[in-house]
């Protein structure tokens, strides 16, 4: 039994030390939740026009507002940089129902010194997306990753604007491929074509080259926030196992230390009936020699 209860005993520490080691990982990743949540909360990372324009969509002061663009999409991880750089401006611009709708908008950002964008939905006209023949392409189709409006997820009702900015872009590995795609005379004569790398270096077809784009912690911060809060999830139900199993050893190590309970109580009864029937013995050996006497 104190072999069985010794073993018990490292099992229940071993789980205790687990146990508190996730639970310093989940107040980690509430605390990084909450700076996330903050971030979105006081519009960080947005321009002043933007800022503007969310604030008074929180304030239920515009009507028609969706939200911004940026967040509105889902944006694999890898591609992220590539539709920054797409994007541009527009990764903080102000969704919004119809263009009917938009002098208030406007009205708020009168300085000139304000710069906002707003997108009507009602008012978007879509790009015809690119038909492209990888099979004529002058480089390896293995490093072109596709038309970007096929490399992000988003809402049916946004999937216009979607269309209209991503719809003409091509997303490739690196520069030496755009630079093959887009000097090549099939390719390059596309109007509004735009060869952009995954580090978010855009070529367009009518020759200029810009890299980078300040908006891309807009996309980024919903992923996260999605990534870690999967993360906490399974941390919770982790620990939720070893919570489950501590109090399974510790049921276990109840019953042990009972049975060793018993187990006294019986060797100790055991022991003071041998003792009283060695008395008695005793006692019966010395009236016999009295008799004898």
């Amino acid at each position: 039994l104190q072999g069985k209860l010794g073993k018990l005993e490292v099992e229940r520490s071993g789980l205790s030390d687990k146990i508190s080691s996730q639970n310093s990982l989940e107040a980690r990743l509430q605390a990084e939740i909450k700076v996330l949540e903050d971030a979105e909360k006081n519009l960080t990372g947005h321009a002043e026009g933007a800022r503007i324009l969310l604030q008074a969509m929180k304030d239920k002061r515009l009507d028609g507002a969706i939200g911004s663009l940026g967040t509105s999409l889902v944006v694999p991880e890898e591609y992220e940089a590539a539709i920054a750089a797409i994007l541009g401006e527009y990764v903080d611009s102000l969704i919004i129902e119809s263009i009917n709708q938009t002098d208030k908008a406007l009205d708020l950002i009168v300085s000139e010194e304000t710069r906002g964008s707003l997108l009507p939905l009602d008012a978007i006209s879509s790009n015809r997306a690119l038909s492209l023949d990888l099979e004529k392409a002058p480089v390896e189709a293995e490093n072109i990753l596709g038309i970007a409006s096929n490399l992000v997820e988003a809402e049916a009702q946004i999937k216009p604007i979607v269309g209209l900015l991503f719809g003409r872009a091509l997303i490739v590995k690196d520069r030496k491929t755009a630079r093959a795609i887009i000097s090549s005379n099939d390719w390059h004569k596309m109007p509004d074509f735009r060869v952009v790398t995954l580090k978010g270096e855009m070529y367009f077809s009518n020759g200029p080259v810009v890299r980078g784009a300040s908006g891309k912690g807009l996309l980024v911060r919903p992923r996260q926030q999605r990534e870690i809060k999967s993360t906490l999830e399974k941390a919770l139900s982790l620990t939720h196992n070893y919570e489950q199993k501590q109090e399974h050893i510790h049921q276990r190590i109840n019953e042990q230390q009972q049975q060793e309970k018993e187990c006294r109580a019986r060797l100790q009864k055991s022991i003071e009936s041998e003792e009283s029937l060695i008395e008695q013995a005793n006692q019966a050996e010395m009236q016999v020699e009295k008799i004898q006497h």
